[in-house]
């Protein structure tokens, strides 16, 4: 089994570069090739197999291909139009979803927010909800600030679990070990995202620090980055992610 993948890393959207590459190495523990940068030119049936073309002189051959494609913004129409767009595509919009010509506004899975597409349902209806509101009240005091991308996954039977602005600005402590690996993001010690390879049964605390926007002790990061824990020994008390 092979898993070709377009993006530098696996779960790239989620995983910074050495989250990533903990991964990868999970995956192909299991026996299963991963090749990162590498897209797909075309596929063909001959013979009763899949002749998959992958370089201009390279090819594999399988008995079924699985496609996941993603979600990506077609933004043409705001190219065609001169529009500002994000270095990943999408059209850029601000806060009130107003794009660089301020009499067009954008919603959904087509517009940049703040250097991100979201690719999903929940963020465009926030976004239209936002938009709505200053419409109606004539006013620009609703804004879109961004939406929580949490995720928790099981890949190759790690827990890999993001959280808040997990790719945001800020001050980031890491502490890894052997297929561990624990990233916090603070700005002047106010938790805002993070990236977890295995389990960690801080997780549910962590989110909360981020909802409550609460500061969190010196010590706390200082403990973070000597064992992985934020907290003190006797809360550390393992048991099964949900």
């Amino acid at each position: 089994m092979t898993v070709l993948e377009r993006a530098t890393g696996v779960l790239a959207r989620q995983l910074d570069g050495e989250a990533s590459h903990i991964v990868k190495d999970a995956i192909e523990e299991m026996g299963i090739e991963v090749r990162t940068e590498t897209a797909i030119g075309h596929c063909e049936q001959t013979d009763g197999k899949i002749k998959i073309h992958i370089q201009e002189d390279e090819c594999l051959q399988a008995d079924m291909v699985v496609v996941a494609t993603g979600v990506r913004p077609r933004d043409e129409l705001a190219r065609l139009s001169e529009l500002e767009v994000g270095l990943r595509g999408g059209v850029r919009v601000d806060d009130q979803m107003q794009t660089s010509d301020p009499n067009i506004f954008g919603i959904g899975e087509c517009v940049c927010h703040r250097n991100v597409c979201y690719g999903l349902a929940a963020p465009g209806f926030y976004m239209a909800h936002v938009l709505a509101k200053n419409f109606i009240t004539g006013s620009s005091r609703y804004s879109f600030k961004g939406f929580d991308q949490s995720t928790r996954l099981k890949v190759a039977g790690l827990e890999v679990s993001v959280i808040g602005d997990f790719q945001g600005e800020g001050d980031h402590v890491v502490f890894r070990k052997e297929r561990t690996y624990r990233k916090i993001i603070h700005t002047s010690r106010k938790l805002s995202g993070g990236i977890f390879i295995g389990q960690w049964n801080e997780l549910g605390r962590a989110q909360n620090l981020i909802d409550a926007r609460k500061r969190i002790g010196v010590w706390n990061i200082s403990r973070f980055k000597k064992n992985g824990f934020l907290f003190k020994p006797k809360n550390n008390i393992p048991h099964p992610i949900e």
